[in-house]
């Protein structure tokens, strides 16, 4: 690695870190001693989508809320997997691909394991023999630009 290489890493660490420490001071709360993931302003935890992406960012940047945010996203849990908001019945296959590459980042093997057995049923062989994936469980429509 080259002096140049080793700069260009520190900063790209300290812009990461900094843009971590943004989006923790306006989307992060903590409510009856649990941590929410919420859009700045709003009082709603966050649909499963944009929960991933805070999840998988906490664990790439060693984030000190990491795992509290592992924690939170129990309330999301539906079964194997996880429903579009806490208190939802409503599972999305792209979200809970999201979902299972974050809690690979956060160590987390068996959890990602348990979500790909929802993955799994949402495989549909289509004639010319390519697989596609449902969108929604229990839906017809296919959307693979996640999955």
């Amino acid at each position: 690695m080259s002096p140049s290489d080793v700069d260009d890493a520190i900063l790209w660490r300290s812009r990461s870190t900094s843009a971590w420490e943004a989006l923790a001071r306006t989307a992060l709360v903590r409510r009856r001693g649990h941590l929410v993931v919420r859009e700045p302003r709003g009082w709603r935890a966050v649909p499963l989508w944009p929960f991933s992406q805070v999840l998988h960012t906490a664990a790439l940047v060693g984030a000190v809320e990491a795992p509290a945010l592992r924690d939170a996203l129990e309330a999301y849990r539906r079964g194997t997997a996880y429903a579009e908001r806490p208190g939802s019945r409503r599972r999305y296959y792209d979200d809970n691909a999201w979902i299972a590459l974050a809690l690979l980042a956060h160590g987390d093997p068996e959890g990602a394991a348990r979500v790909l057995d929802l993955l799994r049923e949402g495989c549909v062989d289509l004639p010319s023999g390519a697989v596609g994936v449902r969108w929604v469980e229990g839906g017809d429509a296919l959307h693979a630009c996640s999955t």
